[in-house]
């Protein structure tokens, strides 16, 4: 009888068990990278449409991110008067709906920065060839392995820090600054002590200048190796 009461107990811990492990074919809530709010789902065109406004998916993206996404009315105006004719109408995954509506505003010279961390989180919307309204946007900080991920926000203002082995980071902002002009203020090249910049910009620019850079360092290795020792150059001259 102890017997057959022990596995009863056993059997019951294990359906307890069961029951309280969690189920694998629940998909887990949607993630974002850099602190930025998940999109809850895709992005739906209505019903037979043909175009939408840049006003609407700006709005369709505040609402599927429950952010705030804030701008004056001249921006509004602008944004309901730009059309985006859809050649494909189907659903864009929620994994893909920053990527999508920050391609179409960064090609009609639009940027997007953060203006208030928290719930809800804050967004200011900027006209891109002239900043205005950008006084109170904060840049996103990112780290060296996360740059890759910012290829997915075109339109989105970060901040980077880059180092450099082997070049002069004082003469590489003169260059820079004839290869990045913008007006608007809101792309920036800083110098950090001799071998840093600090990269402020469009997440997906600032990853391709990321590339840039690394490889202008690599060369610059290639070309000005280090100068030997005296120790190594005697060994050299016997």
């Amino acid at each position: 009888m102890r017997t057959v009461a022990l596995a009863l107990l056993v059997l019951l811990a294990g359906c307890a068990s069961v029951a309280e492990a969690p189920d694998a074919s629940v998909p887990s809530a949607p993630t974002e990278s850099f602190g930025l709010a998940p999109v809850t789902g895709p992005l739906v065109f209505p019903a037979g449409t043909r175009e939408v406004s840049l006003a609407w998916l700006v709005d369709e993206l505040a609402r599927l991110t429950g952010q705030e996404i804030v701008y004056d009315q001249q921006a509004r105006q602008a944004l309901e008067q730009a059309k985006e004719w859809l050649d494909l109408t189907a659903p864009v995954p929620a994994d893909e709906v920053y990527t999508f509506v920050e391609a179409l505003l960064a090609y009609r010279g639009y940027a997007l920065g953060r203006l208030k961390a928290g719930e809800p989180t804050v967004l200011g919307l900027f006209v891109g060839n002239t900043g205005r309204g950008a006084s109170g946007a904060s840049y996103v900080a990112v780290a060296e392995d996360e740059v890759d991920a910012l290829r997915r926000h075109p339109a989105f203002l970060f901040q980077y820090a880059m180092h450099f082995e082997n070049i002069d980071s004082r003469q590489l902002q003169t260059q820079l600054r004839q290869l990045l002009v913008d007006p608007s203020g809101l792309c920036n090249v800083v110098p950090a002590g001799e071998r840093s910049l600090i990269l402020q910009g469009y997440g997906a620019r600032l990853a391709g200048l990321f590339q840039l850079l690394r490889e202008v360092d690599r060369h610059s290795a290639a070309r000005n190796p280090p100068a030997q020792t005296q120790a190594e150059q005697g060994a050299k001259a016997r």
